[in-house]
């Protein structure tokens, strides 16, 4: 039995203007049996020829089951090779480029270094509180 979801895709698909082929190699990389996708396909083809018919054209049923054989198995063959992903990276930022000048090495001992001086000015302005209150009262004067 027709899976209806497949055939309803591929007709859908086409409609917009995608080929059967390519609508036929979604499902497929979508994770469905390729035997369904094949059988909505003939389905699709065979709904396509009864309207035809239908709106009074006379085509040539030989060919177009030829034409639909040889699609199928074009399928068949794409199908079978490996597809290759392309490769898409995405830039979020440029964190990984370096800097022209000092690299990073050198900035992290320098912010170090001036770390340090500063914990040490604090220390020392605690330890050296009543000296430093009695120097800066006879600079300035009170």
């Amino acid at each position: 039995m027709v899976n209806q979801e497949i055939l309803e895709g591929i007709r859908r698909a086409v409609y917009k203007g995608e080929s059967l082929r390519d609508a036929m190699m979604s499902f497929y990389n979508s994770g469905y049996k390729k035997a369904d996708i094949e059988e909505a396909a003939r389905a699709f083809q065979a709904g396509q020829f009864q309207n035809r018919t239908q709106s009074h054209e006379i085509p040539n049923p030989i060919k177009n089951v030829n034409f639909l054989t040889q699609q199928i198995k074009s399928l068949a063959q794409d199908i079978n090779k490996p597809q290759e992903q392309p490769k898409m990276v995405q830039k979020v930022s440029n964190y990984e480029k370096v800097k022209e000048g000092l690299s990073n090495k050198v900035w992290i001992i320098i912010l170090s270094i001036i770390l340090l001086l500063l914990l040490g000015g604090l220390i020392a302005s605690f330890l050296f509180k009543q000296e430093l209150i009695d120097f800066f009262t006879k600079i300035f004067g009170s």
